[in-house]
């Protein structure tokens, strides 16, 4: 009967009937016996449903189970650490957690991308200066990582070569080479054109960019690379459905309009804050 929820579980999980297959999974783990060897995997799949269906915390105890009960299940520490950096922004831990994934496997392409990228978002959002020394440790090996993930990038690779380029872009952007900043997100948008992320990031970059050269040329034609940008970003959310996306994308173009009109000679903040957003 376990092995037939099981085998029940997975089959309703491919065919996208998560809540159901949540059932059949609870089922199981409730009748569990001792010894199973598949106990972990019970877990896991129902994190996986749990994750589908946006019940993001029940995921993350169910992954933490799985674990728990058999720790060589990579891809349930990976789907761990993907939840704690993008759904709770918790960057230091989901860090943590992919460092444990690269320990395990040390060719793990997923392991490398998303540790490097738990760090860039980390400094990007860092506002206590006594985690300032942290981030920027992890930052400087977020460009080795990157390059680790590009080397054993596979096809089952759960992020794109153009993503590779955008937190390319995104950590120069942290460092301040925003020219180095802008050919790593142009190349992002060369290779995908429908990623409304690339546009807006390399919008506030142009800006910050503007900005560090001194004010060269009149507002008017040296915010309009930005103000493109962030007008295409908000287009290709849209068509995605991305409302949170686009939302933040509006409000960033709408900033550049006003800023474009502005007599201030000094740089808006808001620009740096809203790319702690993304």
């Amino acid at each position: 009967m376990l092995i037939s929820h099981y085998d029940y579980g997975i089959s309703l999980l491919s065919q996208g009937s998560f809540q159901e297959a949540i059932e059949v999974f609870s089922k199981a783990i409730n009748t569990i016996e001792k010894g199973y060897k598949n106990t972990g995997s019970l877990f896991e799949y129902r994190g996986d449903a749990n994750g589908y269906l946006g019940n993001y915390l029940q995921a993350v105890k169910d992954y933490e189970k799985a674990i728990e009960l058999n720790p060589d299940l990579l891809k349930a520490r990976l789907k761990l650490g993907v939840i704690k950096l993008f759904q709770f922004r918790r960057f230091s831990e989901a860090w943590e957690t992919f460092n444990l994934v690269v320990q395990q496997n040390p060719r793990s392409a997923n392991g490398y991308f998303y540790r490097a990228a738990a760090a860039i978002h980390f400094v990007a959002s860092c506002y206590n200066p006594k985690e300032i020394s942290w981030g920027t440790e992890r930052l400087n090996s977020a460009r080795l990582d990157l390059n680790l993930a590009e080397s054993y990038y596979q096809s089952d690779a759960e992020f794109t070569v153009a993503e590779i380029s955008q937190y390319r872009g995104r950590v120069f952007m942290l460092y301040g080479d925003y020219k180095l900043a802008d050919v790593y997100f142009t190349t992002a948008v060369a290779l995908d054109p429908t990623d409304g992320t690339s546009f807006y990031l390399r919008g506030i970059n142009r800006y910050l960019l503007w900005f560090n050269n001194h004010l060269v040329g009149p507002k008017k034609k040296g915010l309009a690379p930005s103000i493109a940008d962030t007008k295409t970003a908000v287009k290709l959310y849209e068509s995605k459905n991305n409302l949170l996306g686009k939302a933040i994308a509006e409000k960033l173009h709408h900033f550049l309009i006003e800023e474009r009109e502005s007599k201030s000679m000094f740089p808006d903040r808001r620009a740096v804050e809203l790319y702690r957003l993304v």
